[in-house]
């Protein structure tokens, strides 16, 4: 029984952490592009191409068994995606 509860201990720090490290990122990057002048509206679509185009595969097709730092944030390539696709507005 001991080990279970490690285990579980274990599994809530990493949640804990990762919550944590995820809130703290996404704060940087939202400030980062108000800093840089845009608009809300601009941001949330950026963002979501991120999600779309970045982080699901890197939270579905990645190797759990792994630690691994998500995709970083390119606003770059993400305005070209955003260009080049329908569905964001």
């Amino acid at each position: 029984m001991q080990q279970d509860e490690r285990d579980q201990q274990t599994r809530e720090a990493a949640y804990r952490r990762g919550n944590t490290q995820g809130r703290e990122e996404a704060a940087r990057i939202i400030f980062q592009l108000i800093e840089l002048g845009y608009k809300p509206t601009k941001i949330k679509r950026l963002l979501a191409v991120y999600d779309d185009h970045f982080l699901a595969n890197w939270r579905h097709d990645g190797d759990l068994s792994m630690l691994e730092t998500p995709p970083p944030f390119g606003v770059i390539r993400c305005q070209e995606i955003l260009s080049q696709t329908i569905g964001y507005n």
